[in-house]
């Protein structure tokens, strides 16, 4: 999806309610055209539903992965 992840789950809202966990890549500065950061993406996970469960961004890298739970579904 490269770059694409928010646009999908924008498009997906009604499915949100059914998906426990959410793991993706994140960008931290502009890597790809158009692409959120990782704050817009945080963001609209946790308006939706979502708390971060671990971020796995390494020291002085602009990339990384974050694994968002639902809160209504956590289980983990």
């Amino acid at each position: 999806m490269q770059g694409f992840e928010l646009n999908m789950l924008k498009a997906s809202v009604k499915m949100l309610n059914q998906v426990s966990i959410i793991h993706t890549e994140v960008s931290l500065s502009d890597t790809y055209e158009g692409a959120p950061l990782y704050a817009e993406l945080r963001e609209w996970l946790l308006q939706n539903g979502f708390i971060v469960r671990m971020e796995a961004i390494p020291k002085g890298s602009d990339m990384g992965n974050v694994l968002f739970i639902n809160k209504n579904l956590e289980t983990i």
